[in-house]
């Protein structure tokens, strides 16, 4: 069985023959990104209900859709980390809300206080070392 090692000057080119690169300028960014960027983690999304709460928030957690069509849910966010970013959003439709409450305490907001999603609505949240939760 072979493997496939692409020359690392080559041009990188799809499937209908357009260049949009060469091999070495995509491995060097690959590599930036791997090895010498402390932020770059691999994110996903997630969707929860009632049953998951309290659920904490990990890093690791892009996009966090909380369904609270079976009741309220509690979302615990994760030690802050600078540069962290997370968005949460409540799909439920029956009145419920998904409570956030900081880490120990760190501010959410400017506050060590939770913060309520309604119905619908979405929160993108950025951590700061300084501001913490903005």
């Amino acid at each position: 069985m072979s493997t496939f090692e692409p020359p690392l000057n080559g041009p990188i080119v799809n499937q209908s023959g357009h260049t949009f690169g060469t091999w070495r300028m995509w491995f060097i960014n690959t590599w930036n990104d791997v090895v010498l960027n402390n932020a770059f983690r691999l994110r996903s999304t997630i969707r929860i209900s009632d049953t998951d709460s309290p659920y904490t928030m990990v890093s690791t957690i892009k996009n966090l859709f909380c369904d609270t069509d079976g009741g309220a849910i509690t979302v615990l966010l994760e030690a802050g980390v600078n540069g962290t970013k997370h968005k949460i959003v409540n799909t439920g439709t029956s009145g419920n809300n998904v409570t956030i409450t900081p880490n120990g305490t760190e501010l959410l907001f400017q506050v060590n206080g939770s913060e309520p999603l309604y119905d619908q609505e979405q929160l993108d949240l950025d951590f700061e070392t300084t501001e913490n939760w903005t």
